[in-house]
């Protein structure tokens, strides 16, 4: 497989790989469409940007000065499908490969507020043991909550001592 230097022109096989998409603020980008990103990807990805920018980019400065986000913003990641990626559907999640999950994080950072992805994310380290091992009752008690919104889920760790 030969490499291309940057910059060196692409040759025709390559040319049906370039997609041109509209980026916010009407400034234009050109970007080599992705062979693991699917149609249904792109679509998250655009309910993904609409969010960021209504819920998130707005307010992130004050979230960050004040040292914490309005609670509700948990329910209204649960209404587009945030929070309940890659955990199982008869808890309220939804089926999701690795590549749903980059997409997800990649619309979160464009807010440029990483504490704001972080909290709101946190039930992806606390709940995933939940899970996996929990009893049938605990799951059916734990997760529908935190997937809905209404509850917040995290993990802590300390050390002996600590």
């Amino acid at each position: 497989m030969e490499t291309r230097s940057p910059g060196q022109p692409l040759d025709a096989s390559e040319q049906g790989k370039i997609r041109t998409s509209s980026e916010p603020g009407n400034q234009r980008s050109t970007r080599m469409a992705n062979p693991f990103y699917t149609g249904e990807h792109e679509a998250f990805r655009e309910v993904m940007r609409r969010f960021v920018a209504r819920e998130i980019e707005p307010f992130a400065h004050q979230w960050d000065e004040e040292g914490e986000f309005p609670r509700e913003l948990y329910a209204k990641a649960s209404e587009i499908g945030l929070l309940g990626l890659g955990f199982p559907e008869e808890y309220g999640g939804t089926a999701a490969d690795q590549f749903m999950k980059i997409v997800a994080s990649q619309e979160l950072a464009r807010a440029g507020a990483g504490g704001v992805s972080a909290s709101l994310m946190s039930h992806t380290i606390g709940s995933p043991p939940i899970a996996r091992a929990a009893r049938p009752e605990v799951k059916a008690r734990v997760l529908p909550e935190v997937l809905a919104g209404r509850k917040i889920s995290a993990l802590a760790i300390t050390e002996p001592g600590g």
